[in-house]
This record gives C-alpha cells, sequence and structure tokens, in this order.
C-alpha cells in the first residue's frame, strides 16, 4: 500500500481512479506481477500482488512514477503525489492471503462507511461478483477459494504484520513510533477476542497463554484507549474471523 504525501487526497476524479487502474494493468504485465485484489480510496491504495520472479519494487516505483507525473501534468503541479516508499507484507499462508483480501475488500466500509461495499466502484470486489466486468489483468481465483481460511494458523508473526499495516493505512504510522500503538492493540485483542486471534495477540505481548495476558495488562492497565486503537482492534477482530 502506499498513501498521498502529507495524507493528501490523490484519487480526486473518475479519470483518476480509471487511469490508475489502467497503468496497474500495464506495469504488472510488464514486471510479471499477479494482481489478485486492489481498493482505491481518496489518499491512499491497496494492492494484493503475486511476484513469482521478483519484480515488486519495479512495479510499484513504475505504477507511482507513472501515475504522478500523469496527475501532475492534468493539474499543472510537480513534486511527490505519494508518501515515499511503498509498504508491503510478504506472505506465503494461503489463510493469510484470503484475510488481507478481505481486509482489502472491506476498505470502503471501513474507512469512508459506505453503505455498501459491493457497490463500491474502486475496489476489485465487483470484478470478483459480477466475471464479466473483470479486467484481463486480474485473477480471482486464488482468492475465491475461501475455504483455506478454516484450516490456516493465525500467529503471533501474522498479526504483527497485519497491525503494522492498518498502522501505516489507517494512522500513518510506521516504525519506532509504532511499538506503543502495536502493544495497545494487542492488549485490546487479548481483552476483546477470543480463539487464534488472542492467543496470537497472547504470545505478540510474550504471554504463554491468553489468561495471562489478560490478567498482568488488567493490573497494569496502560492500555492507550485511543479511538485510533480501538478502530484497529475492531478491523482485526472482523478480518480474523
Amino acid at each position: 500500500m502506499n498513501r498521498g504525501a502529507g495524507r493528501q487526497v490523490v484519487f480526486h476524479t473518475r479519470h483518476d481512479g480509471e487511469l490508475f487502474e489502467s497503468l496497474t494493468g500495464a506495469e504488472s504485465s510488464r514486471a510479471g506481477v499477479e494482481v489478485h485484489a486492489y481498493c482505491l480510496m481518496p489518499n491512499h491504495f491497496h494492492l494484493l500482488v503475486h511476484c513469482p520472479d521478483g519484480g515488486l519494487s519495479t512495479f510499484m516505483q513504475q505504477l507511482a512514477a507513472r501515475f504522478t507525473r500523469a496527475t501532475n501534468q492534468r493539474v499543472g503541479r510537480d513534486g511527490a503525489l505519494f508518501r515515499g516508499r511503498f509498504h508491503s507484507i510478504a506472505t506465503d499462508d494461503p489463510g493469510y492471503v484470503q484475510r488481507l483480501g478481505r481486509y482489502i475488500h472491506r476498505n470502503p466500509v471501513d474507512l469512508t462507511r459506505v453503505a455498501s461495499i459491493e457497490a463500491y466502484r474502486w475496489s476489485s470486489l465487483r470484478a470478483y461478483l459480477e466475471p464479466s466486468i473483470r479486467p484481463q489483468w486480474l485473477r480471482t481465483d486464488v482468492l475465491a477459494d475461501r475455504s483455506v481460511d478454516t484450516v490456516s494458523v493465525f500467529t503471533a508473526t501474522d498479526l504483527a504484520r497485519l497491525i503494522d499495516l492498518l498502522m501505516a493505512a489507517h494512522l500513518g504510522v510506521d516504525g519506532n513510533a509504532a511499538r506503543s500503538i502495536r502493544r495497545a492493540v494487542s492488549i485490546g485483542l487479548t481483552d476483546g477476542t477470543t480463539g487464534t486471534l488472542a492467543r496470537a495477540a497472547a504470545n505478540l505481548l510474550g504471554f504463554s497463554s491468553v489468561q495471562a495476558a489478560r490478567h498482568a495488562t488488567r493490573r497494569a492497565r496502560g492500555l492507550d484507549e485511543s479511538a485510533g486503537v480501538r478502530q484497529l482492534v475492531e478491523i482485526i477482530a472482523s478480518i480474523v474471523a
């Protein structure tokens, strides 16, 4: 994913969205990258891709550069449009891929509270629901099989990656400044969820069991109850169902 520099809006018009989709197709073909899901929001975008021969950095750099040049020419400006290097998560776990796809397709609800994610124009979900409108460059055969969700193990490492992705997308936070938020979200998950997600959160906090994590955190209670932390807890709980 990548967001606008200074959180500025990068997709202003229908033309911007259509141009980005077209460039995504052209550059993914050029770089040998498979695109499985995408979502464009006003000030950022998400892509779920597979790079069988590498090429992720080239693909993302060329996509951002071509879109920036075209946008700057159209509006008569110059300078960077996106905030530095893109943020990425690498995984080869099929269940985790499904969850990332679910998160990407849920973005319009989580960020803009639109009435229906199915009707959102700038998401690949429409192509999954209506195969006749699927662009040739979008692969819909991987996320279509949801059965792997039931056999996937969600680990502390998976959770850490997901929290980092959501912090970058929703809060614009990464690096050392993210440590306290990552801990706060993990505490919120041990308190507010059960099953594999709660266990992953407890392990991420360094506890061997959910019960031990809840006991320790309730005693210390240094939990950050900010709206941003609560938002991430709710999103993760909805993704890792």
